[in-house]
């Protein structure tokens, strides 16, 4: 047996999710609350064998720096995290400052 783990990366999720309902004509139409268990368990065929869903760790960050222009924003995404996602694991990213050299 194929025991799978998935590791979503929230940020691209939640904008290909975006990019996708607007290029269907759905935007607004509450697209964003997936179920990412279901999501994961439609791949597992792909994987081949009997393949089994292990766990699934979803990577995200509150956009805080938002809440400014938009308060409900996090509000909307501290929603989603508290549903647990159908079981994934959210692993919450930390702000930090990289710096880099500069090209001679």
């Amino acid at each position: 047996m194929n025991r799978t783990t998935f590791i979503v990366d929230g940020f691209n999720l939640y904008h290909s999710v975006c990019d996708a309902s607007r290029a269907l004509g759905l935007a607004g139409a509450g697209v964003k609350w997936l179920n990412l268990r279901k999501l994961c368990e439609s791949y597992l065929s792909l994987i081949g064998g009997p393949a089994q869903l292990e766990r699934i760790y979803y990577f995200s960050a509150l956009a805080t720096h938002l809440e400014s222009a938009k308060p409900d924003l996090t509000l909307r995404h501290r929603a989603y995290l508290a549903m647990g996602s159908a079981n994934a694991r959210f692993v919450a990213q930390r702000q930090r400052t990289v710096w880099m050299k500069r090209a001679a």
